[in-house]
């Protein structure tokens, strides 16, 4: 059995303005606390079946050091948990799903809060797939 790569290269990250705004306007929201979601199943228009950003507020981080450690933890979790999410997205006829990690408290979390956060958030998404 081949050993899955973990990977969360720049094909994967989101940065489409377009959709991100749309994401924002129609998208769905999923919440395990301290992190909350926002998701869009939509169709093929990007390099990546399977995009994703991740937000952390400057009202909550006044310190750039600290807003990008927090994001740094997230998309390490994120990464090496993904593969989940990678399987349906690369189904034949599977739609494509943007995502917006956004982190909305104030105390720094540790990685293993972190991970155990966006494995529930994954679970929860996987739940929602338009069949």
């Amino acid at each position: 059995m081949a050993k899955p790569v973990h990977t969360y290269g720049k094909a994967e990250r989101l940065k489409s303005k377009k959709l991100i705004a749309t994401l924002y306007e129609h998208g769905q929201i999923v919440k395990a606390y301290p992190f909350r979601v926002k998701y869009l199943w939509h169709e093929h228009d990007a390099e990546s079946s399977l995009q994703t950003g991740v937000s952390v507020s400057k009202r909550n981080f006044k310190r750039a050091v600290d807003r990008n450690r927090v994001k740094r933890l997230i998309r390490e979790a994120y990464r090496l948990n993904n593969e989940p999410l990678k399987n349906l997205c690369n189904q034949p006829t599977a739609p494509a799903l943007a995502l917006m990690i956004m982190y909305s408290s104030n105390v720094l979390p540790t990685y293993a809060d972190t991970e155990k956060a966006v494995r529930k958030l994954i679970a929860k998404i996987q739940v929602t797939y338009p069949k």
